[in-house]
Formats: structure tokens, C-alpha cells, sequence
């Protein structure tokens, strides 16, 4: 079975929904989660399992050549005169519950993958059964630069299957909370498309470095050591992400960005570094600074400090970056950075209203035209409507604010009336020969009619 091809239908889950999807499923379930390699599936299920009190045993499927690998050793009973397996290392004797986590099942050997698929589907192994409780979990490796093993759709049948992808601000969340170098974090932050290897790269010698999350953590902990980086460390990151990531990053290196440290133990200095900051930028320091008030250095700043440099921080954006000062309201109305949101709530509820920016944002948006009834009107007239105010980006989970970039539009597919005790579909259908081709979709939009095509107001922005 192709299974690269088999996924496309598949359901996405980031780790957040990830470890939803764990909380809810039987334990007689299987699971099977696709993704490339180096994004941490092995690392999150361990942490997940073991905070339970439910230990992980990793099988690398690849790496086995015999099923004795898997099953154990053979043995003669000598009370019986009959063959028996002995229990493999990892087998639970005790009787307790295991999470056996079945590591690159696409990439073991035929023989391997018929010992697997009656323990899947008996839950046994050599006619031993597995502690009730246990779950099994198995991962595949997507991409066609892997030596893959077609499986069975007879074993494929027995799992739940789900594309793992979890997004960048998943990473960057868990760096933070790990101490991972700022400068690593930064960098990705203004770079989340090179924090994964790209499902189009071609790994043709199998020498070839390709940045991942792995990768990354392992950059930070080299360049702990590296106060100023030289052309030599340049060389050593490129052994670990490639060539182009480490010299992307060495470049950024040499201009640096204010910190979120720097910026609530000293505004009128950052201030400074501020006035020459370009949107994008100040973007980024949007998403630093909010990430930091998540993890436990936060705690480390004297409060009082904080609070005084954060207000001046908002007021200066709403004062001289309306859009930046729209961002920064964006991802603090976001449920992503719950301990900043508390923290201005308690120390700035005066400063921060959310109503309040919410007005402000929208006299923003009329101001500068970015609504506009009869414009609407005639887009929606052709079948279009402009971007939305503020999305949150799948692929790196950013916040985008699209109202403004005339590079992002909406298409209105269908306009019909809905009855509450129907169901609709909302069919695709490719012409194209190209088999390989893939059909995206950022999101799709249910909205009323009083919304989009209101005589007297614009369209609603949030």
C-alpha cells in the first residue's frame, strides 16, 4: 500500500489535539501517526504517558532483522516437551500496563510486520497477551525519500490513523519552557518554514542535512558554548541542519533582535532598537514577548517592573504601529498565551480593555479603508471578499493579519439557505493529469447573510 498516498485523506492533529485525542481513546484502540521524522512523536507520547504513570517502550522496527527481534527466543519447555518464546526484554512480567510504541513500522522488513499485525489484532504476542490497559501506537514515516515497506491494508485497517503535524508555535512553546537558546527561537520564530525539512526535498544520497526539530534543539545546545559565532560554528551547525538553514541563521545572527528580557527590564532603552523596527519585525517581538510570559523565567523578573515596561510597550504600539498594535491584540484575545492574558488582566486591567481595542482596531481598520461597503459590495458582486482580520496560520501557528494584504482573498464558493435537519456536501473534483498535485485549503467560512451583505455596516471584522 502506498501509503504517502493513503494519508492525503487523512485527519491533521497538532500536539494539543494530539493528547486530546489520547484522553478519549479506548486503549483497545491502535493508533497510527504519519509524519516525517525529527518532530518529536516518540518525545511527546513519553512525556504524555509517563506524567499517567504509564511507561514507554520504543521498537524501532526498522532496525529489526528477525522476528526474534520482536518475539523473543525460542525454548523448550521442559515440562511439556513443546516450544515456547521466551519474553522479550521489554515484555511487562509484572502484569502492569505498557504503552508499546511501534517506531517506523513502514520501514521493517515483511517478516516483522506478520508478528505485528497479530499483535495488533489480538493483542498478544506469541500467544502471550499484553497487561490489560496497555496501548499500542505505532508511527510510519511519510516522504518519498524513505526506503518504505508497502503494508498490508489488512494491518492498516486495524489502526486509527492521524497526520501528525504540530505547528510551530508548539515548538517554540516547549524551547521556551526547555531554556533553548534565544537566539535558535528568534530565529525560528522569524523562519518557521525551516524548522521542518520540506516534504519536497529529496534526500537522493542519504547525505544530504535537512533541518527538523531535532535538529534545531541540538543547534541550541551547541551554541550555548558560542558567545560569538565565527565562520568555524557556521560549519558545525551546517553538519546538523544543512547548509542553507545554518547560513540563513548565521546571517540573522549578525543583526540581532530585541529580547523579551531586554524590552520589560528597560523600555526607554529598547525603545530605542524599536524606532527602527519594520512591522514584521516588531511581530516578532510581539510573539517572543508573549511566548515568555508562558514559561517559568517569567517569574524570574521582579512583577512591578514588568508591568510598568509591558504598559509602555502597548501604549507605544498604539500610539506608532497601529498594525503591530493590532497583532499584539490578536495574540493576546488568542487561548494560546493564557498566563499573559492573566497577567493583564490583573495588573493592567485599566491599560487593556479588550472592547475597548476592539474599537480601536476597528476606527483602524475604517480609517484606513480596509472596509469599505460599495468596494465590498462589488467584490462580493464577482464572487470574492477581502481576507479576514486576523487568522491564525495552520502551518506555523502565527497569527496573520490579512485584512490589509492585497495578496490574500477570499473566494466565495456557494451562496444558498441552510435547513437545520439537512445535510450538505461540499464536493472537490481535480482535472488535472498531474496525480501528485495536492488541493489546499486554508479554511472555510459558514456566514450569515446579515453579515457579509449588511446595507449599512462593513462587513463584521472579527
Amino acid at each position: 500500500m502506498d501509503l504517502s498516498r493513503e494519508i492525503m485523506g487523512n485527519i491533521s492533529v497538532n500536539i494539543t489535539e494530539l493528547k486530546h485525542l489520547l484522553d478519549v481513546t479506548p486503549s483497545s484502540h491502535n493508533i497510527m501517526l504519519v509524519g516525517n521524522h525529527g518532530i518529536g512523536k516518540s518525545e511527546i507520547l513519553t512525556a504524555y504517558f509517563s506524567a499517567k504513570g504509564m511507561p514507554v517502550t520504543a521498537l524501532f522496527l526498522g532496525q529489526m532483522s528477525d522476528p526474534g527481534d520482536l518475539l523473543g527466543l525460542p525454548t523448550k519447555d521442559e515440562a511439556t516437551g513443546k516450544t515456547t518464546f521466551m519474553p522479550p526484554y521489554w515484555f511487562p512480567i509484572d502484569g502492569k500496563p505498557i504503552v508499546l510504541f511501534l517506531d517506523e513500522l513502514n520501514r521493517a522488513r515483511p517478516e516483522i510486520l506478520q508478528t505485528v499485525m497479530d499483535l495488533v489484532l489480538n493483542r498478544k504476542l506469541a500467544g502471550r497477551p499484553l497487561p490489560e490497559g496497555s496501548r499500542i501506537i505505532s508511527a510510519c514515516n511519510d516522504g518519498d525519500e524513505y526506503q518504505l515497506t508497502d503494508l498490508d491494508p489488512a494491518l492498516v485497517s486495524r489502526f486509527n490513523i492521524y497526520t501528525f503535524r504540530p505547528t510551530v508555535e508548539d515548538w517554540l512553546l516547549w524551547a521556551e519552557k526547555e531554556g533553548l537558546d534565544k537566539r535558535i527561537t528568534q530565529f525560528i520564530s522569524a523562519n518557521p518554514e525551516l524548522l521542518d525539512r520540506s516534504s519536497d526535498t529529496k534526500e537522493e544520497q542519504g547525505l544530504e542535512k535537512d533541518p527538523d526539530r531535532r535538529a534545531w534543539e541540538k543547534v541550541a545546545r551547541v551554541m550555548e558554548n558560542i558567545s560569538d559565532p565565527k565562520q568555524v560554528h557556521q560549519k558545525i551547525v551546517a553538519g546538523i541542519v544543512g547548509v542553507q538553514a545554518a547560513a540563513k541563521l548565521f546571517l540573522s545572527l549578525q543583526k540581532g533582535l530585541l529580547t523579551p528580557q531586554e524590552l520589560l527590564a528597560d523600555f526607554k532603552r529598547a525603545k530605542q532598537q524599536l524606532d527602527n523596527y519594520q512591522l514584521h519585525q516588531l511581530s516578532l517581538v510581539n510573539d517572543t514577548l508573549c511566548r515568555f510570559f508562558e514559561t517559568e523565567q517569567m517569574e524570574t523578573m521582579e512583577r512591578t517592573l514588568v508591568r510598568d515596561n509591558l504598559k509602555a510597550y502597548h501604549d507605544y504600539l498604539a500610539k506608532n504601529h497601529r498594525e503591530a498594535y493590532a497583532h499584539f491584540v490578536s495574540l493576546v484575545d488568542g487561548t494560546g498565551y493564557k498566563r499573559m492574558l492573566q497577567f493583564i488582566n490583573k495588573e493592567l486591567p485599566k491599560t487593556y480593555d479588550p472592547k475597548a481595542s476592539e474599537g480601536k482596531l476597528y476606527q483602524f481598520w475604517m480609517d484606513g479603508g480596509f472596509f469599505n461597503a460599495e468596494v465590498d459590495k462589488k467584490m462580493r458582486n464577482n464572487g470574492f471578499m477581502k481576507g479576514a482580520n486576523c487568522y491564525c496560520d495552520g502551518g506555523t501557528g502565527m497569527a496573520v493579519m490579512a485584512r490589509a494584504d492585497p495578496l490574500i482573498i477570499r473566494r466565495i464558493i456557494v451562496r444558498e439557505p441552510m435547513k437545520a435537519d439537512e445535510t450538505y456536501y461540499l464536493r472537490f473534483k481535480t482535472v488535472l493529469d498531474d496525480a501528485s498535485r495536492e488541493f489546499y485549503v486554508d479554511y472555510l467560512e459558514y456566514c450569515p447573510k446579515e453579515v457579509y451583505d449588511n446595507p449599512e455596516t462593513p462587513e463584521d471584522i472579527w
